[in-house]
């Protein structure tokens, strides 16, 4: 005999034996009687929606999931600061008040002569510089005198 059919032999005949004896020796499971139905109605769970409108505010000020963030509108640019006087060049008759202009440089502005916002050169006296602004507000400086108030961004509102 091959060695194949009698290790095939040997494992059907023990597998044989345990039917054998399990329909001999081994009972029979009990039968599983059911659960008594407590009578609940089911159904299927309904979902609430939230109220979306709620949420809209959240998902306005938040990107979703790691997206970048809307763009904040910039704030509008402060107005330019006033003309300033910086100098007085010129002898006698001739003198020029020079005045520093926001984004323009220095501007040369002899008396009675207009400045860019609309003001005038009322009059040059040694080292004092008076003017009137495009707004009509009249302005007087003494140069090298007086100090020069630093303008704050917002504090031209």
């Amino acid at each position: 005999m091959k060695p194949v059919v009698r290790d095939s032999g040997v494992i059907l005949g023990f597998g044989l034996l345990g039917a054998l004896a399990c329909l001999l020796v081994g009972n029979s499971p009990a039968s599983v009687k059911p659960r008594e139905d407590p009578g609940l109605v089911w159904d299927t769970i309904r979902m609430r929606l939230p109220d979306l409108a709620v949420v809209d505010a959240a998902w306005e000020t938040r990107a979703p999931w790691g997206a970048a963030p809307r763009p904040v509108e910039p704030p509008p640019p402060p107005p330019p600061p006033p003309p300033t006087p910086v100098g007085i060049a010129g002898r006698g008759r001739n003198l020029q008040a020079i005045f520093m202009i926001h984004g323009e440089g220095g501007v040369r502005v002899p008396v009675g002569g207009k400045l860019p916002d609309g003001g005038q050169v009322l009059r040059i006296h040694g080292m004092q510089v008076d003017w009137v602004d495009g707004e009509g507000e009249r302005h007087q400086r003494r140069l090298f005198v007086d100090p020069q108030q630093p303008q704050a961004a917002g504090a031209a509102e």
